[in-house]
């Protein structure tokens, strides 16, 4: 399971020679921050008595962390039309996939999907703020009010780059979704 550590004790930043911030010490923690040439992070160490707890890797939407027992999470980020929509988290091989809030109310649900044997897909059903609110789950699916519903596979987010756009682009036009695509 994921280990968090709360900061304890006076804080020390220090930065590089770019005005980055590559080393926060406080107490007996050390969280080193190393930057791509872009200066944008590529990884992150978190130090504990001088002992490394855990890395994390950084690449656009995805993270991996690998703690100090070799225990790996992996971090992929969803992104739709408004943002941000989920997190499809696999910790040390258990996967969990959650929701974000946005204007546009995305619910993410996870099936089986029957085509051509047992697939895996995520379902991201897209709704307005209006349309949600003070409504349960049943009380939607009964209302039919989706603005869209995809039924994305693995390939299919890998394909958008994990950012799913609402409303769908002409490239999306062969993924499962309701209403269709109009080209």
């Amino acid at each position: 399971t994921y280990k968090s550590y709360a900061p304890n004790g006076k804080r020390t930043v220090s930065t590089d020679a770019y005005r980055m911030v590559d080393k926060i010490v406080e107490g007996d923690l050390t969280y080193k921050i190393t930057y791509r040439p872009d200066h944008t992070r590529c990884m992150t160490q978190l130090y504990k008595g001088g002992k490394l707890q855990r890395t994390k890797y950084y690449c656009d939407d995805f993270e991996s962390e690998v703690d100090a027992e070799g225990k790996e999470r992996k971090i992929h980020y969803l992104c739709g039309g408004t943002g941000l929509v989920g997190l499809y988290v696999i910790d040390n091989g258990l996967d969990s996939l959650f929701t974000a809030v946005t204007d546009l109310h995305v619910e993410t649900r996870r099936a089986t999907s029957l085509h051509e044997g047992v697939a895996d897909t995520i379902s991201l059903f897209i709704l307005s703020k209006e349309e949600y609110e003070g409504k349960t789950w049943s009380q939607l699916v009964d209302s039919g009010q989706f603005l869209q519903v995809y039924h994305l596979s693995g390939d299919d987010i890998r394909r958008l780059g994990s950012c799913v756009p609402f409303p769908p682009t002409k490239e999306m036009c062969d993924m499962v979704m309701e209403p269709a695509c109009q080209e």
